[in-house]
């Protein structure tokens, strides 16, 4: 693209430290719209609340000495009470993934724990027999990360983060050029 011989021109002409501090800014504005766009994505094909999803992504951004950012999407995997679950007489049901019809889980129930914590629970196997009534075992999904891998929806979060990158990257570099030379209007 010819925005890298326009860069060299800006840079001749304002100094290296104007696109740097665009680029850091550019990069740390996409960091945080790509954030929300992998929520949406997650959200458009798994049942989750927005901060369920939020909870395991955080944001490395860029600064002076360093002009890359991550999105680090990260955490175990997530209850299976997060899919809105209901306690049933043969067990619970959950619906995980949109679009898709509730499932069961049998001879699953649903408990507070006494430290507050709800969650869907199965009692473990000892002997090829169901135990009486403890240890029971938590069931969960997949994790955040692996639903962002799923089915094309990284794919589809990158191409946007690309796109708004580079809108990024003009906007920050047209907005320090004016100010710059004085122009700038705060419309």
């Amino acid at each position: 693209m010819e925005i890298s011989g326009q860069l060299e021109d800006l840079e001749e002409v304002f100094g290296a430290e104007l696109i740097e501090t665009a680029r850091v800014s550019a990069t740390n504005r996409t960091l945080t719209k790509l954030r929300t766009a992998a929520n949406r994505e997650v959200r458009r094909a798994y049942n989750l609340r927005a901060r369920d999803v939020r909870k395991a992504m955080r944001i490395v951004r860029a600064g002076r000495g360093q002009s890359a950012g991550f999105l680090i999407v990260e955490g175990p995997r997530v209850p299976l009470n997060a899919f809105g679950a209901r306690q049933t007489r043969r067990g619970v049901t959950v619906r995980v993934r949109k679009g898709s019809g509730r499932r069961l889980v049998r001879g699953a129930f649903k408990a507070r724990m006494p430290s507050g914590h709800e969650g869907v629970f199965v009692r473990r196997r000892q002997g090829g027999q169901r135990a009486r009534r403890l240890p029971i075992d938590e069931r969960y999904s997949l994790s955040v990360a692996q639903m962002l891998r799923a089915e094309g929806v990284l794919g589809t979060v990158l191409e946007q983060a690309d796109a708004e990158y580079r809108r990024q990257l003009a906007d920050q570099l047209r907005y320090r050029v004016e100010k710059r030379l004085g122009r700038f209007d705060r419309r």
